[in-house]
């Protein structure tokens, strides 16, 4: 799995270092739980403002990414952002199978809103731009790794399995992020698909810090603490601090970021809540 287990560790190394700085930094907050958060904008609406942020790229725009070029055109793209979509529905009906209850049901549940969605949106959003998704080696290759994330987890039952599924996602969405940031916003072509993939990537932070969250509280950590520690994941991820600063002020409420921060009105730390907003730009 050498592309996907080294993003992976790097963006675990990452996130160990922003969780040192938030415990090192005293931050404070409540004991409220993380679900109202997706109640607040939805992550259709992250991808409704994510075409205002594209950064003004034309068509044929964008060289970048340290080593080979993974995407060689749009049609590999569109291919992996299906084919990511339809895997992710696989995943999540599975554990909605097999978990009894709690917020790992209610993450699975969110993920398959999310997606279905999602493949909705990339299917007409294919056919609107003519582009006809197409896999390379590279793309299978990253969804072939992908899938051994979760090889042998649906064998498991109970808190074993949600532990197991849990933190297949987290390491996937590290991995994806790591994927969208050095090989697709670089290599897009299009700018209408560019605006996807910039509100699929702010969907994938999502994820990975409510499964981070839930991660966090099934180990007996306070809500509280792990409020904190989801806000310093989402203050150490390098878009969100280079493109909207102020999302996240250390007292667990955002500040004048990412459609006002996190969710609208920050990423709550301290509270386990994101604001109001929908994911535009102040």
């Amino acid at each position: 799995m050498s592309r996907l287990a080294s993003a992976v560790r790097h963006a675990s190394l990452a996130f160990t270092a922003a969780v040192g700085l938030c415990a090192s930094t005293a931050c404070v907050g409540s004991n409220d739980d993380l679900g109202g958060a997706d109640q607040v904008g939805s992550d259709e609406s992250l991808v409704e403002g994510a075409g205002a942020d594209s950064g003004g790229h034309t068509e044929g725009g964008g060289t970048g990414g340290p080593g080979t070029t993974f995407f060689g055109s749009d049609h590999e793209i569109a291919w992996l952002m299906d084919t990511f979509a339809a895997a992710e529905l696989g995943h999540c009906q599975t554990a909605q199978n097999l978990v009894g209850g709690g917020e790992v049901l209610g993450f699975s549940g969110r993920m398959i809103h999310y997606y279905t969605g999602a493949a909705a949106r990339y299917d007409a959003l294919f056919t609107q731009i003519g582009v006809t998704p197409a896999g390379s080696a590279h793309c299978h290759e990253f969804m072939d790794d992908a899938e051994l994330l979760f090889t042998g987890v649906g064998a498991t039952s109970g808190s074993t399995y949600a532990h197991a599924y849990l933190d297949g996602q987290i390491a996937l969405h590290l991995a994806m992020l790591d994927l969208i940031d050095t090989h697709m916003l670089p290599h897009v072509h299009d700018d209408m698909l560019r605006g996807e993939v910039t509100g699929m990537r702010w969907a994938m932070l999502r994820h990975r810090i409510d499964a981070e969250f839930i991660v966090c509280t099934m180990g007996g950590t306070s809500m509280e603490v792990c409020g904190q520690h989801a806000a310093a994941s989402w203050a150490a991820d390098p878009m969100a601090a280079e493109h909207y600063p102020g999302g996240y002020d250390g007292n667990g409420h955002g500040g004048n970021g990412y459609g006002g921060g996190y969710g609208g009105g920050g990423y709550d730390g301290g509270n386990g809540h994101g604001g109001n907003g929908h994911g535009c730009t102040p």
